[in-house]
Protein backbone atom coordinates (compact mmCIF):
# COMPACT_ATOMS: atom_id res chain seq x y z
CA UNK A 1 0.00 0.00 0.00
CA UNK A 2 1.50 3.35 -1.00
CA UNK A 3 1.15 6.02 1.65
CA UNK A 4 -0.47 9.23 0.51
CA UNK A 5 -3.97 9.04 1.88
CA UNK A 6 -5.56 8.53 5.26
CA UNK A 7 -7.34 5.21 5.57
CA UNK A 8 -9.35 5.53 8.76
CA UNK A 9 -10.26 1.88 9.01
CA UNK A 10 -6.66 0.61 8.89
CA UNK A 11 -3.48 0.92 10.91
CA UNK A 12 0.19 0.69 9.87
CA UNK A 13 1.77 -2.74 10.37
CA UNK A 14 5.20 -2.67 8.74
CA UNK A 15 7.23 -0.57 6.36
CA UNK A 16 8.63 -2.43 3.38
CA UNK A 17 10.28 0.01 0.99
CA UNK A 18 10.26 3.48 -0.52
CA UNK A 19 9.56 4.33 -4.14
CA UNK A 20 12.42 6.42 -5.48
CA UNK A 21 10.87 9.64 -6.82
CA UNK A 22 13.02 11.40 -9.42
CA UNK A 23 13.12 14.95 -10.76
CA UNK A 24 13.99 14.40 -14.42
CA UNK A 25 14.78 16.72 -17.31
CA UNK A 26 15.80 16.30 -20.96
CA UNK A 27 19.55 16.10 -21.46
CA UNK A 28 19.07 18.69 -24.21
CA UNK A 29 17.91 21.24 -21.62
CA UNK A 30 21.54 21.51 -20.50
CA UNK A 31 20.89 21.81 -16.77
CA UNK A 32 22.78 19.66 -14.30
CA UNK A 33 21.29 20.54 -10.92
CA UNK A 34 18.20 21.87 -9.21
CA UNK A 35 19.97 25.20 -8.83
CA UNK A 36 20.46 25.42 -12.58
CA UNK A 37 16.84 24.39 -13.19
CA UNK A 38 15.57 27.10 -10.83
CA UNK A 39 17.86 29.68 -12.46
CA UNK A 40 16.53 28.79 -15.90
CA UNK A 41 12.92 28.93 -14.71
CA UNK A 42 13.52 32.38 -13.20
CA UNK A 43 15.07 33.57 -16.45
CA UNK A 44 12.12 32.26 -18.49
CA UNK A 45 8.99 32.42 -16.25
CA UNK A 46 6.29 29.97 -17.30
CA UNK A 47 8.18 28.79 -20.38
CA UNK A 48 9.29 25.44 -18.98
CA UNK A 49 6.69 22.70 -19.36
CA UNK A 50 6.05 20.35 -16.45
CA UNK A 51 4.46 16.89 -16.52
CA UNK A 52 2.42 16.71 -13.29
CA UNK A 53 1.99 13.45 -11.40
CA UNK A 54 -1.36 13.90 -9.62
CA UNK A 55 -1.46 13.57 -5.85
CA UNK A 56 1.15 14.23 -3.21
CA UNK A 57 3.99 14.28 -5.74
CA UNK A 58 2.33 17.13 -7.63
CA UNK A 59 1.64 19.30 -4.60
CA UNK A 60 5.15 18.69 -3.26
CA UNK A 61 6.64 19.97 -6.51
CA UNK A 62 4.15 22.84 -6.56
CA UNK A 63 5.43 23.86 -3.14
CA UNK A 64 9.01 23.61 -4.39
CA UNK A 65 8.11 25.98 -7.22
CA UNK A 66 6.35 28.38 -4.88
CA UNK A 67 9.13 28.50 -2.31
CA UNK A 68 11.71 28.90 -5.09
CA UNK A 69 9.77 31.79 -6.61
CA UNK A 70 9.40 30.23 -10.05
CA UNK A 71 6.56 29.13 -12.33
CA UNK A 72 6.21 26.36 -14.88
CA UNK A 73 3.38 25.43 -17.23
CA UNK A 74 1.68 22.11 -16.44
CA UNK A 75 1.02 19.80 -19.36
CA UNK A 76 -1.20 16.89 -18.24
CA UNK A 77 -0.92 13.55 -20.01
CA UNK A 78 -3.26 10.58 -20.01
CA UNK A 79 -0.55 8.43 -21.61
CA UNK A 80 2.72 8.30 -19.67
CA UNK A 81 4.49 6.79 -22.69
CA UNK A 82 3.77 9.95 -24.68
CA UNK A 83 4.93 12.08 -21.74
CA UNK A 84 8.24 10.21 -21.59
CA UNK A 85 8.75 10.57 -25.34
CA UNK A 86 8.10 14.30 -25.11
CA UNK A 87 10.47 14.61 -22.17
CA UNK A 88 13.21 12.84 -24.09
CA UNK A 89 12.72 15.21 -27.04
CA UNK A 90 12.63 18.36 -24.86
CA UNK A 91 9.01 19.15 -25.71
CA UNK A 92 8.38 19.09 -21.96
CA UNK A 93 11.18 20.02 -19.62
CA UNK A 94 10.43 18.52 -16.20
CA UNK A 95 8.88 15.30 -14.94
CA UNK A 96 8.64 14.24 -11.30
CA UNK A 97 7.75 10.57 -11.01
CA UNK A 98 8.94 7.17 -9.87
CA UNK A 99 12.43 6.49 -11.14
CA UNK A 100 11.29 3.25 -12.79
CA UNK A 101 9.22 5.29 -15.26
CA UNK A 102 12.16 7.29 -16.58
CA UNK A 103 14.82 4.58 -16.34
CA UNK A 104 14.69 3.55 -20.00
CA UNK A 105 15.07 7.13 -21.24
CA UNK A 106 17.90 7.77 -18.79
CA UNK A 107 19.68 4.73 -20.21
CA UNK A 108 19.36 6.11 -23.75
CA UNK A 109 21.09 9.30 -22.58
CA UNK A 110 18.17 11.52 -23.56
CA UNK A 111 16.96 12.15 -19.98
CA UNK A 112 18.90 12.95 -16.82
CA UNK A 113 17.86 12.93 -13.18
CA UNK A 114 18.75 16.00 -11.12
CA UNK A 115 17.68 14.79 -7.68
CA UNK A 116 15.29 12.56 -5.80
CA UNK A 117 12.60 13.75 -3.41
CA UNK A 118 13.19 10.99 -0.86
CA UNK A 119 14.37 11.85 2.62
CA UNK A 120 17.63 9.94 2.20
CA UNK A 121 19.80 8.88 -0.71
CA UNK A 122 18.97 5.66 -2.51
CA UNK A 123 21.56 2.90 -2.75
CA UNK A 124 20.53 2.24 -6.36
CA UNK A 125 21.48 5.80 -7.36
CA UNK A 126 23.94 6.89 -4.67
CA UNK A 127 25.28 9.89 -6.59
CA UNK A 128 21.88 11.59 -6.79
CA UNK A 129 21.25 14.15 -4.02
CA UNK A 130 17.95 14.48 -2.23
CA UNK A 131 16.01 17.69 -2.71
CA UNK A 132 16.91 18.70 0.83
CA UNK A 133 20.61 18.03 0.26
CA UNK A 134 20.44 20.18 -2.86
CA UNK A 135 19.13 23.08 -0.77
CA UNK A 136 15.39 22.70 -1.35
CA UNK A 137 13.70 21.30 1.78
CA UNK A 138 10.26 21.85 0.23
CA UNK A 139 11.14 19.11 -2.26
CA UNK A 140 10.96 16.31 0.29
CA UNK A 141 8.58 13.39 -0.15
CA UNK A 142 9.21 9.76 0.68
CA UNK A 143 7.47 7.16 -1.45
CA UNK A 144 6.52 5.13 1.63
CA UNK A 145 5.31 1.61 0.91
CA UNK A 146 4.15 -0.76 3.60
CA UNK A 147 1.50 -3.03 5.00
CA UNK A 148 -1.73 -1.97 6.71
CA UNK A 149 -4.25 -4.03 8.59
CA UNK A 150 -7.56 -3.65 10.43
CA UNK A 151 -7.61 -1.90 13.78
CA UNK A 152 -9.04 -4.94 15.55
CA UNK A 153 -6.07 -7.27 14.99
CA UNK A 154 -5.33 -9.52 17.99
CA UNK A 155 -2.62 -8.21 20.34
CA UNK A 156 0.90 -8.83 19.07
CA UNK A 157 -0.19 -9.64 15.50
CA UNK A 158 1.12 -6.39 14.01
CA UNK A 159 4.51 -6.87 15.61
CA UNK A 160 4.73 -10.47 14.35
CA UNK A 161 3.90 -9.35 10.81
CA UNK A 162 6.54 -6.63 11.03
CA UNK A 163 9.10 -9.15 12.25
CA UNK A 164 8.26 -11.44 9.32
CA UNK A 165 8.69 -8.55 6.87
CA UNK A 166 12.08 -7.70 8.33
CA UNK A 167 13.14 -11.34 8.20
CA UNK A 168 12.23 -11.54 4.50
CA UNK A 169 13.97 -8.21 3.84
CA UNK A 170 17.18 -9.70 5.23
CA UNK A 171 17.34 -12.03 2.22
CA UNK A 172 20.12 -10.55 0.03
CA UNK A 173 18.08 -11.30 -3.10
CA UNK A 174 15.24 -8.96 -2.11
CA UNK A 175 17.04 -5.62 -2.33
CA UNK A 176 18.15 -5.98 -5.97
CA UNK A 177 14.68 -7.17 -7.00
CA UNK A 178 13.07 -4.11 -5.47
CA UNK A 179 15.74 -1.83 -6.93
CA UNK A 180 14.86 -3.13 -10.39
CA UNK A 181 11.33 -1.78 -9.86
CA UNK A 182 12.54 1.61 -8.66
CA UNK A 183 12.24 0.93 -4.94
CA UNK A 184 14.64 1.25 -2.05
CA UNK A 185 14.41 -1.58 0.50
CA UNK A 186 13.61 0.14 3.78
CA UNK A 187 11.98 -2.26 6.26
CA UNK A 188 10.67 -0.97 9.56
CA UNK A 189 8.73 -2.15 12.58
CA UNK A 190 5.18 -1.25 13.48
CA UNK A 191 5.93 1.75 15.70
CA UNK A 192 8.57 3.07 13.31
CA UNK A 193 6.25 2.77 10.31
CA UNK A 194 3.38 4.42 12.17
CA UNK A 195 5.66 7.34 13.07
CA UNK A 196 6.78 7.70 9.43
CA UNK A 197 3.19 7.67 8.21
CA UNK A 198 2.17 10.25 10.79
CA UNK A 199 5.10 12.50 9.91
CA UNK A 200 4.27 12.29 6.21
CA UNK A 201 0.60 13.05 6.81
CA UNK A 202 1.56 16.15 8.77
CA UNK A 203 4.06 17.23 6.13
CA UNK A 204 1.52 16.81 3.32
CA UNK A 205 -1.11 18.70 5.33
CA UNK A 206 1.33 21.56 5.88
CA UNK A 207 2.19 21.63 2.18
CA UNK A 208 -1.48 21.67 1.20
CA UNK A 209 -2.15 24.52 3.64
CA UNK A 210 0.77 26.52 2.23
CA UNK A 211 -0.71 26.10 -1.25
CA UNK A 212 -4.23 27.02 -0.13
CA UNK A 213 -5.62 23.55 -0.82
CA UNK A 214 -8.71 22.72 1.22
CA UNK A 215 -9.01 19.20 2.65
CA UNK A 216 -11.83 16.94 1.50
CA UNK A 217 -13.38 13.95 3.17
CA UNK A 218 -11.91 10.60 2.16
CA UNK A 219 -14.07 7.52 2.32
CA UNK A 220 -12.41 4.89 4.53
CA UNK A 221 -10.72 2.32 2.35
CA UNK A 222 -10.64 4.55 -0.70
CA UNK A 223 -7.37 5.32 -2.44
CA UNK A 224 -7.54 8.44 -4.66
CA UNK A 225 -4.61 9.32 -6.91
Amino acid sequence: VAIGVVIDSAVPLARVSSTIIAVSVPTALNVNSLDELVALARKEPGKLNLVPTPGTTEITFDNFLKTSGVTMTKIPYSDVTKALADLAENRVQVMVAGIALVKSQVETGKVKILAITNLKRAAAVPDLPTGTEAGYPALALDGLIGLFGPKNLPPGTAERIAADVQAVAADPAIGPRLAATGQQLDPGGTAEFAAAVDAQRKSIAATAKALGIQPTNITPGSCPA
